[in-house]
């Protein structure tokens, strides 16, 4: 269904935000549990004065994602369409055998070797608060990831796709497609 969004001006936004920002806003927002306010911090600015990584903004949200394994995934260079964390239920559908669909959700079929076969294990690995950011700032720490993503497929432009990006909805968003 289409995003609706409160009007500006009294009870309703007061500001202007991105599209792509409020959109993770209201994937993460739940009307019987979340609360009436919404703080969206600008930029770099925090209410407790460290980093968190519970703002929709594109500088928190970029994340690596990567699939590997021999004879199963393919070998290529990093894919550019955006992907987002409800990506990965379908995708593992497809590595299962299990097609289905969510209204967020796409599966990353790209990633397949032609003719694959089925993987008789697969290991979902998340490396919490290792964001884009993260890795850019360390280059050379991560040896194994750039040696895993050199033999399958990695995304540019993978997000969490909601907000709070925090470990709990971030996980059943990616085991769920929602």
């Amino acid at each position: 269904p289409p995003i609706r969004f409160p009007p500006p001006g009294p009870g309703g936004l007061t500001g202007t935000l991105p599209e792509e920002v409020m959109r993770r806003v209201w994937r993460g927002a739940m009307p019987e549990r979340s609360g009436d306010i919404v703080y969206v911090p600008a930029g770099l600015n925090f209410l407790d004065g460290g980093i968190s990584h519970s703002v929709p903004w594109p500088y928190m949200q970029r994340v690596p994602m990567l699939w590997y394994g021999p004879s199963v995934i393919r070998a290529q260079p990093p894919v550019s369409r955006p992907v987002t964390s409800a990506d990965v239920a379908p995708t593992l559908g497809l590595l299962t055998g299990h097609r289905f669909e969510t209204p967020d959700a796409h599966p990353m079929d790209e990633i397949l070797e032609p003719d694959a076969r089925r993987p008789r294990l697969i290991v979902v690995f998340v490396w919490d608060g290792a964001g884009r950011s993260v890795l850019k700032l360390w280059p050379d720490s991560w040896p194994n990831l750039a040696a895993l993503a050199a033999g399958g497929t990695s995304y540019r432009n993978a997000t969490v796709g909601s907000s709070p990006s925090t470990t709990a909805p971030v996980h059943a968003t990616m085991g769920t497609g929602v």
